[in-house]
């Protein structure tokens, strides 16, 4: 409830604009094992999860926090986002592509499979995403990227172009 009340203050709702399909806890589903899937609870839609879990929606928040204090420049970013996204398995790195574009790759901190995939899908949905000013704005794309293979050391890039995400 706390988290909540916060939230609303700070500008960022718990509740997804996106159903986040392909989260909940099942034994045979690979990625969506113990600590990798969110419980459904008695209330939670069979479709799509609608609300985000404490742990994800405080890295959201603390990442708001931390793009809503952002001066606009390229050399203070990496060290806001990397205090956002402490403790949530994520590194973030900035690349400025010189054409009014920025790329943000997000990696695991060890394996993929040892991020949430709740948080994965707030990433696609546009949650941690830095808008600068006179940066240009594209649409979204996602291509799935469900299970990755055994050892693979990197979650996904993601690029980016402020409001264009591309997984890859």
């Amino acid at each position: 409830m706390q988290l909540d009340i916060l939230g609303l203050w700070i500008g960022r709702s718990r509740v997804v604009s996106q159903p986040i399909s392909g989260v909940y806890f099942s034994w045979d589903t690979d990625g969506l094992g113990y600590d990798q899937g969110v419980w459904q609870g008695p209330y939670d839609p069979d479709s799509g999860y609608m609300y985000l879990s404490d742990e994800t929606y405080r890295v959201i928040l603390k990442a708001k926090i931390a793009i809503n204090n952002w001066d606009g420049r390229n050399d203070s970013l990496p060290a806001i986002l990397d205090t956002a996204t402490a403790g949530s398995g994520l590194r973030m790195q900035i690349v400025d592509n010189q054409d009014m574009t920025i790329s943000v790759w997000v990696f695991p901190d060890t394996d993929i499979s040892d991020v949430s995939r709740e948080l994965i899908a707030a990433i696609k949905q546009g949650y941690l995403t830095v808008k600068a000013a006179g940066v240009w704005a594209g649409g979204i794309e996602t291509p799935s990227v469900e299970t990755p293979s055994e050892g693979s050391k990197f979650l996904v890039l993601i690029w980016i172009t402020n409001l264009s995400v591309v997984l890859m």
